[in-house]
């Protein structure tokens, strides 16, 4: 990757615009294949993994980035795990647990918020360098989460409706081909 991203170096922004999608893939596939990982592990496991990428899509989404030539977050992958996770976990576990994992992830994300502010507010050590880099990315934090809070929770619920109701719709022995 190294080498690549030296080889490419001169050749402009839009050839770093495209790293980003390349990143964007790879990102989805690792986020992908650890659900499948956490899911084959247990329902907790599973829970687990997306309150975690609940919680790194709120660190994450300060980072704009260039994605598919739009101004995007670096945390959309993780937005796209957190729905995979949730629609797996009401696939094997029913809409209940899915329902719970939302809860789960929102409490969380309330904790990371208070957690967040409480770390800043630390006085550091006079040998301390890391503060200011603290201070930078943790002090939007409750005003980023407090948004962020308001649209996981509706649109992870949405999606829990959502997805009970497709395989309300299809979870009919001529719609099999779901199940592949």
């Amino acid at each position: 990757m190294f080498f690549l991203l030296l080889c490419i170096e001169g050749l402009g922004v839009k050839v770093i615009s495209n790293m980003n999608e390349i990143i964007f893939f790879i990102y989805v596939i690792i986020l992908s294949i650890s659900s499948i990982i956490a899911l084959r592990i247990s329902e907790s496991a599973l829970v687990s993994f997306i309150s975690l990428q609940a919680i790194l899509a709120n660190l994450f989404v300060t980072k704009q980035i260039v994605l598919f030539g739009f101004i995007a977050t670096a945390s959309d992958a993780l937005a796209v795990g957190c729905t995979l996770g949730l629609n797996l976990l009401q696939e094997y576990y029913g809409k209940a647990q899915a329902q719970k994992a939302v809860i789960v992830s929102f409490l969380c994300l309330v904790v990371y918020t208070i957690l967040s502010a409480l770390h800043v507010l630390y006085v550091p050590a006079p040998s301390d360098i890391t503060q200011t880099c603290f201070t930078t990315i943790l002090s939007g934090m409750p005003r980023i989460i407090a948004a962020s809070l308001t649209a996981y929770f509706i649109v992870q619920n949405l999606d829990c409706w959502l997805y009970g109701k497709l395989k309300e719709k299809f979870n009919k022995p001529e719609n099999n081909l779901r199940k592949l």
